[in-house]
């Protein structure tokens, strides 16, 4: 993925909502972070640029002209 785009945005959220257990809470905060570190060196590595954005109301924001949505659009 890294080789394929020039830039790449990653949701830099807590997971720990997903999860009902500590250990399950652990296991995913240590997944994500994992991938979100790989990305990070890939992109770094490969010359791209990778930026962290904060997850508030990224479902809801227009990609192209920034609009905002009044209501989360319904998942497919």
């Amino acid at each position: 993925m890294v080789t394929d785009h020039d830039a790449l945005a990653v949701e830099d959220f807590k997971p720990k909502f997903l999860a009902k257990t500590t250990m399950a809470k652990k296991a995913a905060d240590a997944a994500i972070g994992a991938t979100k570190q790989a990305l990070i060196e890939m992109g770094r590595k490969h010359g791209r640029a990778v930026h962290l954005v904060h997850p508030a109301h990224t479902t809801m924001d227009c990609a192209h002209c920034g609009a905002r949505a009044k209501h989360a659009p319904p998942l497919p």
